[in-house]
């Protein structure tokens, strides 16, 4: 009934240049310090960044989305945009609230990969507005469906 943590698999991030160093021990070992490390599937910096995290989210559901493209011309737009929403959406929503500050820079690549996904699903060409595409389908831009993530959790909380 006790709790056992193994030091030599444990990391953490630190601040970047504190003014001093000190080793960090649990029990006898030594805890590793790591500029980036991934806890229930959201990767902390140390910079306090989402650069990194961003970047693995856009990696893991690029590769999906090119398998979901091939399916463009054998399934139905509504099993397209099932497929959309149970395999694709939920890992570029995954813990938004939590990462909702990113950059705007990161946001825009994370609707460039919902942009590429909405072509697919309603078979518009490519260079057709983002915003008529979402219209026609009855989808949300992501990053006001992140907002109201974070408005949800928020009353959440307080109620």
């Amino acid at each position: 009934d006790e709790l056992v943590v193994n030091g030599t698999q444990s990391s953490f991030s630190k601040k970047l240049n504190p003014p001093v160093q000190f080793p960090l021990f649990l029990g006898n070992d030594v805890i590793k310090s790591v500029k980036c490390h991934k806890h229930i599937g959201i990767h902390l910096s140390s910079n306090m960044s989402w650069n990194y995290h961003i970047s693995q989210l856009l990696a893991n559901a690029s590769k999906k989305i090119l398998t979901f493209n091939k399916l463009k011309f054998k399934l139905t737009r509504k099993v397209l945009e099932i497929i959309y929403k149970s395999y694709i959406r939920p890992l570029l929503e995954y813990g938004d609230v939590v990462w909702h500050s990113c950059s705007t820079a990161d946001s825009l690549q994370i609707e460039r990969l919902q942009y590429e996904c909405s072509l697919t699903v309603s078979g518009a060409i490519r260079g057709s507005s983002y915003k008529s595409i979402l219209n026609d389908l009855g989808w949300e831009k992501l990053s006001d469906r992140r907002h109201v993530h974070s408005l949800i959790l928020f009353y959440k909380i307080v109620h």
